[in-house]
């Protein structure tokens, strides 16, 4: 008589992951992408932003490795990771839409309120550029008089005698003083001055094309145009302002 067949081997301990071996490790990268997508999400920042789309990558990398074929443990701290790495990133682009959003917003405001003072400085500019053109033989080149009415006291200096006179290029520190404008006069150097709540936020620029052309120009205090005025013919009075 045949003998009996042997008895089948014993299972591997801990439920047949691998012989020998207990239960699957947990995935490190489960856990850092959860890590990362909650640092996201508590703080809003650019770093915090890189660490929530590593989060986001860790985090599908995680899942993968965390399948039923896989040698890792904790599938769903690899799904929260993901989740929560993909809400941060969409509240850090959420957040600094909003950002941008003020920030023009302030910038449209902002061009809005200095209106008037620009239609201001403008308005006396060309005048006093006119007069320039008229009492220098009907040029805007050198050797018309200063125009500038500096107020004693504004810089320490008295004010300009009459009958100066431009040896050099037209300027609108010649033409009017800070103080007579609401944005600060020429140049973008030296401490605020002027007489309106936007002194320190903007400049006049003056460059003369021509005997009779010249370009006007005022910026902010980042070199932003606010308004340009193409002057073709000051004694015509053919002005446009192109921005």
């Amino acid at each position: 008589m045949p003998a009996p067949p042997p008895p089948p081997p014993p299972m591997p301990y801990g439920g047949g992951y691998g012989e020998g071996m207990g239960a699957k490790p947990t995935s490190g990268k489960a856990i850092a992408s959860l890590i990362c997508g909650l640092v996201g999400m508590i703080v809003f920042c650019y770093v915090t932003g890189i660490a929530s789309l590593v989060g986001l990558v860790l985090g599908v990398l995680a899942i993968v490795e965390t399948g039923r074929e896989g040698k890792r443990a904790g599938r769903g701290l690899a799904i929260a990771g993901t989740v929560v790495s993909t809400l941060a990133i969409g509240a850090m682009i959420a957040w600094l839409g909003f950002i941008v959003f003020m920030t023009s917003h302030a910038q449209e405001n902002f061009r809005a309120d200095i209106q008037p003072a620009i239609d201001h400085d403008q308005s006396l500019l060309l005048d006093r550029l006119k007069k320039y053109y008229e009492a220098n033989d009907k040029s805007l080149g050198p050797g018309g008089p200063v125009l500038a009415k500096p107020s004693k006291g504004a810089n320490g200096n008295a004010p300009a005698k009459d009958g100066s006179v431009i040896a050099g290029a037209v300027t609108i520190e010649k033409l009017a003083d800070d103080s007579e404008l609401e944005l600060k006069g020429g140049g973008k150097s030296g401490p605020p001055r002027g007489r309106g709540p936007y002194a320190g936020f903007g400049s006049w620029e003056l460059i003369v094309n021509g005997k009779a052309s010249a370009t006007l120009r005022a910026t902010d205090w980042g070199g932003n145009v606010l308004r340009e005025i193409e002057i073709r013919d000051i004694g015509r009075g053919d002005i446009v302002q192109t921005e």
